[in-house]
């Protein structure tokens, strides 16, 4: 789609290679829009990533930014720099899909009541050949479309999933960036600024799942997710209940989701939706410290075992397939 804007932050030290594979496989399947590559470090190997963007599209821009500040101030600058009318974030070691792109754009034009809207998602280790080693693990997503804000609120919060990788209106992606980082600089926590993402997500609109392959997240030791959880004990799940840090950061991220249900219109101050809130913010904090979860809808349950049924699926061979034909080998 033209009107979709990918935006990758990457470090050109750590996963120069593994960038060049993810360009090449977005426009070898067709991606027409733009590309706004974050460079974050490894700035000296930016001649190398341009000369090599020049043989895959025109439309990828690298911006220069600085390491040292927080991701989601540096992905508000790629969408501020960026011309599309969609955004969409793409990690260095992932792989979006771009013929998924259609469904949640079209969705979006037509209808305000939606936030964001993508498709069904996979974890993938991606080995030195196809079928070996091959890992595909179900990456489990909770749709969020009832009209009413705090039935929505409390349902999804009962399936808690990431609405990150979505696909946003630029001005929607802004706004949930810029209160991500809000959060982050008031509590410098990790879990409570991403939390805050999915909260604007699903209080300010509808978040909608279409059933085609949206996103590859690629699983490896190196991912960012993982680190975290071995560098930040105290401020990581489970460990994160016993930080000192705790209560405090937490009733900032209350007062803010508070805040944002009432900027919609919601009656926070009504005794009986106030418990509905609050039972919902218990919600999101045993999936966070306990992994907690309710039941799955049947249709995730059918992903669920279209990912694990064996032979592959095709559309899931379909996939894999395109990923190492689109290799970098040289």
């Amino acid at each position: 789609m033209k009107t979709v804007s990918v935006l990758i932050p990457s470090n050109l030290n750590q996963r120069l290679d593994w960038l060049k594979h993810r360009l090449k496989f977005l426009y070898t399947l067709g991606h027409q829009g733009e590309v706004l590559v974050g460079v974050w470090g490894g700035h000296d190997k930016i001649g190398e990533l341009a000369a090599f963007c020049e043989s895959v599209s025109p439309k990828i821009f690298i911006v220069a930014q600085d390491g040292n500040e927080w991701p989601p101030k540096r992905l508000v600058e790629l969408a501020e720099k960026a011309s599309g009318r969609f955004a969409v974030i793409q990690g260095d070691d992932d792989f979006l899909l771009p013929s998924a792109f259609a469904s949640p754009t079209e969705l979006l034009d037509r209808d305000p009541s939606v936030t964001c809207a993508q498709g069904r998602c996979i974890d993938l280790v991606v080995g030195p050949d196809m079928y070996s080693p091959l890992v595909v693990n179900w990456y489990p997503l909770t749709r969020a479309t009832n009209s009413d804000t705090v039935e929505r609120f409390s349902k999804f919060l009962k399936n808690y999933s990431t609405t990150w990788h979505a696909m946003y209106r630029r001005p929607q992606f802004i706004a949930r960036m810029r209160l991500i980082q809000e959060i982050m600089a008031s509590t410098n926590n990790y879990v409570f600024c991403e939390g805050m993402g999915e909260f604007y997500s699903v209080i300010t609109g509808k978040f909608f799942l279409f059933d085609e392959f949206y996103f590859v997240k690629g699983l490896h030791d190196q991912n960012a997710s993982r680190t975290l959880k071995a560098d930040l004990s105290e401020k990581m799940p489970p460990y994160l209940i016993l930080s000192r840090d705790f209560s405090p950061d937490y009733k900032i991220l209350e007062r803010r989701v508070f805040d944002l249900l009432e900027s919609v219109g919601v009656q926070t101050s009504d005794p009986a939706i106030r418990k509905r809130i609050l039972d919902g913010m218990v919600d999101y904090m045993g999936y966070v410290i306990f992994k907690r979860k309710g039941d799955f809808e049947p249709e995730e349950i059918a992903i669920k075992n279209l990912i694990k049924q064996e032979p592959l699926h095709p559309a899931l061979e379909r996939v894999l397939g395109l990923i190492y034909a689109t290799r970098i080998t040289s």
